[in-house]
């Protein structure tokens, strides 16, 4: 992957906002401060300072690490999922996207969450029903989240152009359902938008979620997302390996 030139920043601060229109500017605590005391600086920048109003929140831009170049902050919202989506609709997220799930706490577990039930739903393409668990992430009688390696998924999802996507739904949904998901179920939260926007047996719905109803809802419109399976036909690799098998991922 490409490191983007320009990543993203985000500060939980109060900042200080010319409010005459709704996109107003916004200050540097520099500007602020000389305009505060110096009336001339502020009307020769164009600025009464009478207008100028007091915010807190998350504000947000892109900047280079190392160097100058930056775009301006931009805006003022109450919450980081807010700034995160805001920004996702500002500028093209397709090398942001790795930067920006680090950003949001919780994504990692809600992340690990959701390929961990990816690979438990897991279909044979050559059988009707669908069959059962693939060898490598049987587990019979345990948790499969013991014999499953998050980052293989993701590896297998990276080879089928599919990873981004995925994380894509992952975060958006995480941004939009962030306020109803306790710190402590973000893996599980993960679990289920994965079981519950494919359609499965148990998902938001189905478990002790305050608010099942809204996330179910919420999961509805990401439409269903499953990974197939199916042995290669010349290798000699083992069937308790990976290398063992080809996947898609069917909608």
């Amino acid at each position: 992957m490409t490191t983007p030139f320009l990543q993203p920043e985000f500060f939980h601060v109060h900042v200080q906002r010319i409010n005459d229109t709704d996109d107003g500017d916004i200050l540097t605590p520099e500007q602020y401060a000389e305009f505060r005391d110096n009336n001339e600086a502020a009307r020769a920048y164009g600025v009464d300072p009478a207008d100028v109003e007091t915010l807190f929140g998350w504000t947000w831009r892109l900047s280079a690490p190392g160097y100058l170049d930056s775009t301006d902050w931009s805006g003022v919202v109450d919450t980081l999922p807010e700034a995160i989506t805001e920004l996702r609709g500002m500028f093209d997220d397709s090398e942001l996207l790795p930067y920006l799930c680090d950003e949001l706490p919780g994504f990692s577990e809600f992340w690990k969450g959701y390929l961990i039930s990816l690979a438990f739903t897991a279909m044979d393409m050559g059988s009707e029903c669908g069959g059962g668990v693939l060898e490598p992430w049987s587990n019979p009688g345990g948790d499969i989240s013991e014999v499953v390696d998050p980052d293989d998924v993701a590896a297998i999802l990276d080879e089928l152009e599919r990873l981004d996507e995925c994380r894509s739904d992952c975060l958006d949904f995480l941004c939009q359902a962030y306020h109803l998901i306790p710190e402590d179920k973000y893996e599980l939260a993960g679990c289920d938008f994965h079981f519950t926007r494919n359609g499965h047996g148990t998902g938001f719905w189905d478990r002790d979620w305050n608010s099942g109803d809204v996330l179910t809802e919420l999961s509805k419109p990401y439409g269903t997302a499953e990974l197939c399976w199916r042995p290669k036909a010349d290798t000699d690799a083992p069937s308790w390996d990976l290398a063992a098998y080809e996947f898609d991922i069917t909608n």
